[in-house]
C-alpha cells in the first residue's frame, strides 16, 4: 500500500471556524486545494452528542437502513480522508485527518432522501431535520456567493458577510423547530 503524503493546511485554524447555527466547525484549506473538516466536526454538524465518540457518524452510515443506500462517492470520501498539518499546532496532534468539505452536504442528502424514504430510526430522523436545515441554508448562501464572485462584489462585501448570511438562514430555518411554550404551560395545561 502506498504511503499517503502528509499535507499542510494553507488556510484555517481552530481560531476562524465554520459557523452553521450555534456550531462551531473547524475547517481547513490543504495545500491540494482540498477543503476538509475533521471527523468530529462532521458529527457537531448534524448535532451527534458530543458523548457520541469519534467514529459515530461511521457506524451510523453503516447500519442497514443507510449502508445500501451509500453512494461510491461517499464511501470513496469516508475512505480517503487526508492527513495533514494544521498551522501552528505543535507536538503530538500537529498532524490530524480531515474529510472533503462536500462529504457534509453529501450525507445531509442521504439522511435528507432517507427521511422522506420513511427508513430512519426516530434519532436519524432528527439528524435527517439538521441536515435539511444545513442544507437549505448553505444552498441559499451559495447562490449569494456565487453571485458576488460573478459580480465582482466578493471584494466590496465585509470579511465575514457569508457568515453572517448563513446564521441568519440557519436562525430562519430552525424558527418551526423552536418551542413555542415553556415546558411548565405544557405540564400545567395538559398533564393535569
Amino acid at each position: 500500500m502506498e504511503e499517503q503524503k502528509i499535507l499542510r493546511a494553507i488556510a484555517g485554524a481552530s481560531e476562524t471556524p465554520l459557523i452553521i447555527g450555534d456550531t462551531s466547525l473547524e475547517c481547513y484549506v490543504l495545500e491540494d486545494g482540498t477543503r476538509v473538516f475533521s471527523g468530529n466536526g462532521l458529527q457537531k454538524a448534524l448535532k451527534f452528542p458530543a458523548s457520541a465518540g469519534g467514529t459515530a457518524l461511521v457506524k451510523m452510515l453503516n447500519t442497514s437502513n443507510l449502508q445500501e443506500r451509500l453512494s461510491s462517492d461517499i464511501i470513496n470520501k469516508l475512505q480517503n480522508r487526508k492527513q495533514f498539518l494544521r498551522p501552528g499546532a505543535g507536538g503530538k496532534l500537529s498532524t490530524t485527518y480531515g474529510y472533503d468539505a462536500t462529504l457534509l452536504i453529501d450525507i445531509c442528502n442521504l439522511l435528507i432522501e432517507a427521511n422522506h424514504n420513511n427508513i430512519l430510526t426516530p434519532r436519524q430522523v432528527e439528524y435527517a431535520r439538521t441536515a435539511q436545515i444545513i442544507v437549505s441554508s448553505v444552498a441559499k448562501v451559495g447562490i449569494i456567493g456565487l453571485i458576488d464572485e460573478a459580480t465582482g462584489y466578493q471584494y466590496n462585501r465585509e470579511k465575514d458577510e457569508l457568515q453572517k448570511i448563513l446564521k441568519a438562514y440557519i436562525s430562519e430555518e430552525l424558527l418551526p423547530w423552536q418551542k413555542r411554550f415553556p415546558d411548565i404551560y405544557i405540564i400545567e395545561n395538559y398533564f393535569d
